[in-house]
């Protein structure tokens, strides 16, 4: 891990090509805008893998992890990498060493909670890592680098790996020590309002959001 932290890149200038995880994951994994891709929602199963299908006038758009496995790489998904409406391409033998779905179907998503603001982005629960979804890809991709990917396991005759972790909704919940430690409890708490910046547009973000809260 600590090679992987050394040799890694962290991109801290990255923007989201829409407002929408849907369009703008497909765009981050074919390299290609949201309106190339005719990919404006999360509203229908398997967008994605329907836009990449070869037409008359171009081939097949590749993904990043079949762009991998083209090359020779083992690939791996754990957790949100597609949309979870991409049914299709979370199976696909061609993208996966592995099919997403053995390893989506080990997680266990959180509970609903009875009251809405003990579950939402406005209050995290004292609970552990892998109470949320969330948590337990990052133990599942823990533990897949340590015991299937790690040289101790691996011959010399393996070929490379490329192993993509996607979260499902860091921005909303997590456990209340990682707030503690990035002190965000200093800037929001619950005053039994949804509306607490004071400010137009803080308003505005949070209303957008009001739907996705009680979602989840």
């Amino acid at each position: 891990m600590d090679r992987l932290v050394h040799d890694g890149i962290s991109f801290m200038n990255a923007h989201a090509q829409m407002a929408i995880c849907g369009p703008s994951r497909a765009s981050m994994l074919t390299s290609m805008r949201p309106d190339m891709l005719r990919i404006y929602s999360i509203s229908a199963p398997n967008l994605l893998n329907n836009a990449i299908r070869p037409t008359r006038t171009r081939k097949e758009i590749l993904t990043l992890p079949k762009l991998f496995k083209l090359a020779g790489y083992r690939t791996y998904g754990i957790g949100k990498v597609f949309h979870e409406n991409e049914f299709t391409l979370m199976q696909r033998a061609d993208t996966w060493t592995v099919p997403m779905f053995s390893w989506v179907d080990k997680l266990t998503r959180a509970p609903v909670f009875s009251k809405p603001y003990e579950g939402t982005w406005i209050a995290s629960p004292d609970v552990e890592d892998d109470f949320f979804a969330d948590g337990q890809a990052a133990r599942l991709a823990a533990d897949l680098i340590s015991d299937v990917l790690s040289p101790k396991n691996a011959s010399s005759d393996d070929p490379p790996w490329f192993l993509a972790v996607g979260l499902w909704k860091p921005q909303y919940v997590s456990p209340a020590r990682f707030e503690e430690e990035i002190s965000f409890r200093s800037h929001r708490s619950w005053q039994g309002s949804m509306c607490l910046p004071q400010s137009i547009l803080g308003c505005q973000m949070i209303n957008h959001r009001r739907s996705l809260v009680s979602s989840h």
